[in-house]
């Protein structure tokens, strides 16, 4: 297989068993998993261009954008106050982690904020990337994040509901 294809074969292959194991976002987790080891056992893979990003961010948005419907522009009204009580607190609360990871961890600030921001890896990654950003800080803390909270919130909801 050449570069390319070899690059979507590795993926698919490690989406497929991710999705198989039935852990929620596996097929996600999987592909990442898979990519990551071969290329660190491998190193025969290079960053994506910044064009092939934002092709994936289209096709992830359009994803996004399917799910939504008229009930729930319904909602906005309603959720609009919860929305930004939790939003303003989110963004607070990540803030002064990212100052303390600057005065602490000794990170930039590109690198703190863009590791501690309350939003997907994806987009996170992409903004570090451009302000100049520590990209495998960033990613781990962000890997780390996602699996903690998949992990943990099935059994925190379990035993609250």
């Amino acid at each position: 297989m050449k570069g390319n294809a070899k690059l979507i074969g590795i993926g698919i292959a490690g989406g497929l068993v991710g999705y198989v194991t039935g852990f929620p976002i596996g097929a996600l987790l999987g592909t990442l998993f898979a990519i990551a080891t071969f290329n660190m056992i491998t190193g025969a893979f290079h960053p994506l261009q910044l064009k092939t990003k934002r092709l994936i961010q289209v096709f992830i948005g359009s994803s996004i954008g399917l799910s939504f419907t008229e009930d729930t522009f319904l909602l906005f009204g309603e959720l609009l106050f919860s929305s930004i009580i939790l939003s303003v607190s989110t963004i607070l609360i990540s803030t002064l982690l990212a100052i303390l990871s600057m005065k602490l961890l000794n990170y930039d600030a590109a690198t703190a904020f863009s590791s501690l921001a309350p939003a997907g890896m994806s987009e996170m990654l992409l903004i570090a990337e451009s302000h100049g950003a520590d990209i495998p800080v960033t990613a781990t803390i962000h890997l780390f994040r996602i699996v903690t909270i998949i992990t943990t919130i099935p059994v925190i909801t379990y035993l609250l509901v």
